[in-house]
C-alpha cells in the first residue's frame, strides 16, 4: 500500500485509486502539476509501470509498460512528457 500526505499535514493516508490488482505498488513519482502519479507494481514474474491520474470524479489507471523487461524506479520529467526508469532483463526460468 502506498501512502501520501499533504504538505504541512501531520498525518498520512492511503493513496486511493490503485485498486486491488496492484498488490505490491512501490516507488513512484508525481508529475509537476500533481495530476498524475507514476509508480511500479509487481506481480508474479513481472514489474511494470502504471499511471494513476486523478480526475474530478474519481481516478483512472493506465498501464505504461508490459514486459519483457522488469521496470523500476520511475521518475517523471519536469515537463511531464517523459518517464525515466531502470529496466532489468530477468534471468530465464524466473
Amino acid at each position: 500500500m502506498l501512502w501520501e500526505m499533504k504538505s504541512g499535514s501531520p498525518s498520512a493516508y492511503p493513496l486511493e485509486g490503485l485498486g486491488e490488482d496492484h498488490p505490491y505498488p512501490c516507488c513512484g513519482s508525481w508529475t509537476a502539476d500533481g495530476a498524475a502519479f507514476v509508480f511500479q507494481a509487481a506481480r508474479p514474474g513481472s514489474t511494470d509501470l502504471w499511471e494513476l491520474r486523478r480526475k474530478a470524479f474519481g481516478s483512472s489507471l493506465l498501464q505504461l509498460t508490459n514486459g519483457p523487461l522488469r521496470h523500476f524506479s520511475p521518475v517523471v520529467a519536469r515537463n511531464g512528457r517523459r518517464v525515466y526508469l531502470l529496466g532489468s532483463d530477468p534471468p530465464l526460468g524466473l
